[in-house]
């Protein structure tokens, strides 16, 4: 199981922003984002249920506990 390579342009800056912080259109366009997320599929499992897989523990131990936690994220966030 893989998920989609998504290219981004070089230089591409990502900020990850607490949800709580959004505007009320910031709220909605990140709420309509994750819903698509929960509707579109690939192999018979959701994009958001692959994302939560893939930040699993057993899938990714290293992912909040040592040295590779910020780029692991970044690479996520992309």
């Amino acid at each position: 199981m893989r998920l989609p390579l998504i290219k981004r342009q070089s230089g591409h800056r990502v900020i990850r922003r607490e949800c709580r912080t959004l505007s009320p259109d910031q709220f909605r366009a990140w709420h309509r984002a994750v819903r698509g997320l929960k509707e579109t599929y690939i192999d018979s499992r959701s994009k958001y249920d692959l994302i939560v897989f893939y930040h699993l523990p057993q899938t990714a131990p290293a992912a909040h506990f040592g040295p590779s936690f910020l780029p692991y994220h970044r690479e996520l966030l992309k």
